[in-house]
């Protein structure tokens, strides 16, 4: 094979590798049929969301957890309650 026919070969197959893709409405145009599939589609959609929100929030409350670990703990009963509040959220994200 000469390089031009390899040339050729490759770009022909760029060419063909550019196709079409589906809009939304056409995606979700397929559970019109079944009034069920919307509601799960929905509850995904939002679990999603949290489950993406999540990792954030995590980042940010173990930032803040370091910040409590350093404060001055010379004052026990503010110490710990930044603790706790810190341990309360970790357990409500998961």
């Amino acid at each position: 094979m000469t390089m031009k026919m390899m040339q050729r070969k490759g770009k022909t197959n760029v060419k063909n590798s550019k196709k079409k893709l589906a809009t939304l409405s056409e995606l979700f145009s397929f559970s019109t049929t079944e009034t069920r599939t919307r509601p799960f589609l929905i509850v995904g959609l939002t679990s999603a969301l949290i489950s993406g929100c999540v990792y954030p929030a995590m980042a940010f409350f173990f930032a803040r957890v370091f910040q409590d670990l350093s404060a001055d703990a010379s004052d026990r009963d503010t110490f710990m309650d930044g603790i706790r509040r810190m341990a309360y959220a970790f357990m409500i994200l998961g």
